[in-house]
């Protein structure tokens, strides 16, 4: 009896550790959960929400039911513009938080901005934000969009006309008028209200790109400098669209604006390389090469292992007919660089270029097969050997290994030129002008491909044929101011 009283004690004792083991569990995990999402919540409001992200997900990883912890995850997600992860979150939320209206808001903003649920998205919206909508003025902007982004342009131009007519002035109303708009492809109307009513938030950025892309298909130049000015103005991450607005500059010949946006660059980004390629090929066009190699010697002052900077400046060289120095230059670096690194094999290339350029095709060959007989498949190495041979007049070792070239790289429209070439070489005439044409095909502007393709035309037909490619050329290439 004695001893069976003694068993009973031990297993209650044995039962009491283990409940108190699991409460204890039970406490670390819950301190552990809200450790990760009291730190997410901080990154959160510093405005670093992809870190954020990531806090949430571990009080996650302990606890996948932790509904507060999915909502900020939405939120993180939603703020970056990551929207079908949002909605991923947010529908989780959903299940716990059934009337919980700006969650249902939110969700429908995902569908419309992530488009990639049509049929649920429809689904949503006629059972959640249509019966909202008649309430809600937030839910019926959203219903708006909705029509819109389903190309339902009947119920969506109903809805416009009603707003208008009441005085709509919400961002939102703006931003859905903006993007009927643009579907009507109405777009002047759309950049003029985007002008007025633009603000730097992530469903604007993404609609202004649309108004971008539709302008340049238009060719309307000086509204979209209008654009990308607005843009500048209140965006955070401004570089994609100075560099945008630098590209319209060059295009339309105006020297004075694209020095004027490349220095304001230059000041905001002194360290990107990027910008300063772009100065330094204006300096290149505007005939300012000691400026030019000023920049760039200031530059491998330093940072002497840039290797790129160096390269930029041998091109520099050879663009300003300064051939000695761009030799010089390259057999610099190659004496500096160990011989088994891809750099090395790229001066060499460089080097073999400078001489083909200068018409020592035999120096040139003899880099060429030198790296050839190490690295069969480096292209540039592959090409070179093709001009050569073309100059050599041996056509046909050219034409299999251009062909071949074409067929790992269909869109450079230099191998086709190329080809076309050797063919003409040998006689073969239609081959020769469908391989002119070919470049043509893959870059429009290319005026030597042209002109080759012209003179291989017959004359009965060359001129309606001419008109045609020179056409398409005009089309892809914006007029030039005087």
């Amino acid at each position: 009896m004695h001893g069976a009283n003694n068993s009973r004690i031990f297993y209650s004792l044995v039962i009491l550790i283990l409940c108190l083991m699991i409460a204890n569990c039970d406490r670390i995990i819950e301190q552990r959960k809200h450790y990760y999402y009291d730190r997410g919540m901080k990154l959160f409001n510093n405005g670093d929400y992809r870190k954020a992200a990531q806090e949430f997900g571990k009080a996650l990883q302990i606890d996948e039911g932790y509904i507060d912890a999915h909502y900020m995850t939405g939120m993180s997600k939603y703020t970056l513009g990551d929207y079908a992860d949002a909605l991923n979150s947010f529908l989780i939320v959903l299940t716990e938080r059934k009337e919980d209206i700006p969650l249902k808001l939110k969700i429908s903003e995902c569908y419309i901005n992530s488009q990639l649920r049509p049929r649920k998205e429809r689904d949503y919206f006629a059972s959640v934000i249509s019966p909202l909508a008649e309430k809600n003025r937030d839910a019926r902007i959203l219903l708006l969009r909705h029509y819109v982004a389903q190309k339902n342009l009947i119920a969506a131009e109903k809805m416009i006309k009603e707003y208008l007519r009441n005085g709509e002035k919400s961002a939102g109303f703006y931003l859905t008028l903006v993007q009927f708009n643009l579907v009507k492809n109405k777009v002047s109307e759309a950049a003029d209200i985007a002008l007025q009513h633009f603000s730097a938030t992530p469903a604007w950025m993404r609609t202004m790109q649309q108004v971008i892309d539709q302008l340049r298909s238009a060719k309307n130049y000086d509204t979209l400098e209008k654009i990308y000015v607005k843009i500048i103005e209140q965006a955070e991450d401004k570089l994609p669209y100075q560099t945008g607005l630098v590209e319209q500059y060059v295009l339309r010949g105006e020297g004075e604006k694209e020095e004027k946006l490349l220095r304001v660059m230059l000041k905001d980004y002194p360290d990107n390389l990027q910008v300063k390629t772009g100065y330094l090929n204006f300096l290149m066009r505007s005939n300012r090469t000691r400026e030019a190699e000023s920049i760039l010697n200031e530059e491998i002052n330093k940072q002497p292992e840039n290797i790129q900077v160096k390269k930029m400046l041998i091109d520099l060289f050879v663009q300003a007919g300064q051939m000695k120095k761009a030799y010089q230059q390259t057999e610099e670096m190659l004496r500096a660089l160990p011989k088994d690194i891809n750099n090395y094999i790229e001066f060499q290339n460089m080097l073999a270029e400078l001489y083909f350029k200068s018409g020592e095709f035999g120096k040139a060959k003899i880099i060429v097969e030198e790296i050839l007989s190490k690295y069969r498949r480096d292209r540039d190495a592959r090409f070179l050997i093709c001009k050569i041979y073309i100059q050599e007049g041996k056509a046909i070792s050219a034409i299999g290994e251009l062909r071949q070239l074409i067929s790992e790289n269909p869109t450079v429209a230099e191998y086709s030129y190329y080809l076309g070439l050797a063919h003409e070489l040998r006689g073969e005439t239609d081959l020769a002008k469908k391989a002119f044409g070919t470049a043509l095909d893959n870059s429009p502007g290319y005026k030597d491909a042209l002109k080759k393709w012209i003179a291989l035309s017959p004359k009965r037909d060359s001129l309606g044929e001419a008109k045609k490619k020179i056409k398409t050329i005009s089309t892809s290439i914006p007029t030039i101011k005087k």
